[in-house]
């Protein structure tokens, strides 16, 4: 009643009410009035009534959720830094094995509140895995283009771990293009092996 809003009123209803109030009778627009009444109290008592609805509000939003609701909220930031951490420790395995169980995600799409997007979290994952890769193959291009031989080993080395690990799934790691600059380069290394031990002999 103070507020001036029906008991059904959504919480949303129930702050556009008090801020329509609030401006009415905000202290500072009744200074300079003579009144005998505190220009402050009536201010004062709108603002405890939306705090009471606030509480009531937030108790009944909870009653809501479920046990385990709250625990998978965070799952998706949690396994975005779990796969980066994998990738930069080169752990390929581990990223292969979270790929692998991605897809039992969806198993909670329904059964969490709010709803768990099982598809986003999935596609945001894969994009980092593949965003890694990326990396490592402009690096590869990179140093080949510079003929710096010291870091495209531990480049082909990176890749061929990657390789290994991510071969299932094509979405993530194209083997084809692999192939073709992992020969290209290994093929180079050998001839300037052979040239350098020519020249020693």
């Amino acid at each position: 009643a103070t507020l001036g809003v029906v008991p059904s009123a959504s919480f949303k209803e129930v702050k556009k009410a008090y801020h329509i109030k609030a401006k009415k009778l905000h202290p500072d627009k009744k200074r300079g009035k003579s009144s005998d009444i505190d220009p402050g109290a009536e201010f004062r008592k709108i603002k405890i009534a939306l705090d009471e609805l606030e509480k009531v509000h937030n108790v009944s939003s909870s009653r809501y959720l479920k046990p385990f609701d709250t625990m998978f909220q965070g799952l998706g930031s949690l396994l975005r830094e779990r796969v980066m951490e994998y990738l930069l420790e080169q752990r390929y395995d581990s990223v292969a094995a979270l790929l692998f169980e991605l897809p039992n995600l969806r198993l909670l799409d329904d059964d969490v509140s709010p709803p768990f997007d099982s598809k986003k979290i999935r596609l945001e994952v894969i994009s980092i895995v593949k965003s890694h890769v990326t990396k490592v193959k402009v690096e590869v291009q990179s140093n080949w283009s510079l003929r710096n031989y010291r870091n495209l080993n531990d480049n082909i080395s990176d890749l061929k771990l990657m390789e290994e690990n991510f071969k299932s799934y094509p979405d993530v790691f194209e083997t084809s293009w692999s192939d073709g600059i992992v020969k290209l380069i290994e093929t180079e290394i050998e001839a300037l092996g052979t040239k350098a031990r020519d020249c020693l002999a």
